[in-house]
């Protein structure tokens, strides 16, 4: 996944606060929009909570892509079954040294 900022934020409101911070809005390759919430702490003293990371990307990768509840797994945009049931040895070393 190759997320990239743009010019879209997304505006979060707290009860009873005056404070509305803006947080960068990142377009991943696939997959839905995430909230960059790095800035969240510094501008609301607040962190986020997520149990067990469920709603969380938790890296930017730019060669794999891993959708656990879709069953998705590729690496640079190979399924990984098909890697591992069509790819012989070779060309599979090829692909993971050279991309």
């Amino acid at each position: 996944m190759s997320a990239t900022a743009n010019l879209r934020t997304v505006e979060i409101g707290l009860n009873g606060s005056n404070m509305r911070p803006e947080l960068p809005l990142l377009r991943p390759t696939i997959g839905p929009p995430m909230v960059d919430v790095r800035s969240l702490h510094k501008y609301t003293g607040c962190f986020a909570y997520d149990p067990a990371l469920g709603e969380t990307g938790t890296c930017r990768s730019a060669i794999t892509y891993v959708d656990g509840d879709n069953g998705i797994l590729l690496y640079r945009g190979y399924p990984i079954a098909d890697l591992v049931e069509n790819g012989g040895y070779l060309e599979v070393c090829w692909l993971l040294l050279n991309g």
